[in-house]
């Protein structure tokens, strides 16, 4: 749903003027349709729903902690077919 990035910004105290500058700059990007947003556009999705990334996660750690070799797409393409499986037993 968003881009992450880590951004610096002056100190609040030592450089008040800046800092406020920035800031503003940077809630900009919390715009949907401005220039260097940090949503992700439509092409940019990868069609996951915000309701299967804590299944996500929670299957990408155990790929972590048993050491395994992490192939995110492969995992993802899992999960869908998970969901799909799931949605049509509701279905049914």
């Amino acid at each position: 749903m968003f881009k992450i990035e880590y951004i610096m910004l002056p100190h609040k105290t030592y450089e008040a003027d800046n800092f406020y500058k920035q800031a503003m700059q940077l809630k900009a990007r919390f715009e949907v349709n401005a220039p260097n947003t940090l949503f992700l556009s439509d092409a940019e999705q990868k069609n996951l729903p915000i309701d299967d990334v804590p299944e996500l996660i929670k299957g990408l750690w155990k790929e972590i902690k048993e050491d395994k070799e992490l192939d995110v797409p492969n995992y993802r393409e899992i999960l869908a077919n998970h969901r799909c499986n799931e949605i049509k037993e509701k279905a049914y």
